[in-house]
């Protein structure tokens, strides 16, 4: 394992440790909301973007033109955020929004080789589009959609460190 994948383990870990802290004083009112509302907050989005890291820094995704282009969907879904041409960006970003799990699928279907972890993607993909679209909309289960999206990514990224632990770093003997 590479060591800026052991440092991203490691802050993961931290970040699991965290986040559930933090839920856990947020669901039994222990400490004032507002206190535990923003750390939790931050300490979720930290876990999302560095199980992400992980998965993305280790997957053969980063490899291809696919990646590009859901960049560069990803970027645009970042205008409105900037205030970068405002009555363009509303075009823009349900469109940004919509093509990343479009393109992921595409990429999805094309791949010769596929394991478990690319279908586990694939259902996170949309899940995490399904998530961001009720929140856009402002539905009322938008926050469960997206915890919902974020275990499972927490999960996958701890199926993806188990099994590369299994066959790269401890791999079963071999008998000759």
């Amino acid at each position: 394992m590479k060591l800026a994948n052991k440092i991203l383990v490691v802050v993961f870990f931290v970040e699991i440790v965290t986040v559930i802290i933090f839920f856990s004083l947020h669901y039994f009112n222990t400490w004032s909301p507002e206190e535990t509302d923003a750390i939790y907050s931050w300490s979720a989005a930290l876990l999302s973007i560095t199980a992400l890291t992980i998965l993305v820094i280790n997957g053969s995704l980063r490899k291809t033109i696919y990646f590009r282009i859901i960049l560069l969907f990803g970027l645009l879904v970042l205008l409105p955020a900037f205030e970068i041409l405002p009555t363009l960006s509303k075009i823009i970003f349900p469109i940004a929004i919509l093509g990343i799990p479009i393109v992921y699928t595409i990429s999805f279907l094309l791949k010769k080789n596929k394991v478990a972890l690319d279908r586990i993607k694939i259902f996170w993909a949309w899940l995490a589009f399904l998530g961001a679209l009720f929140k856009i909309l402002h539905l009322p289960t938008s926050e469960e959609i997206s915890f919902v999206g974020d275990l499972y990514l927490i999960a996958m990224t701890l199926y993806f460190l188990a099994r590369y632990y299994r066959t790269v770093i401890n791999p079963p003997a071999t008998f000759n």
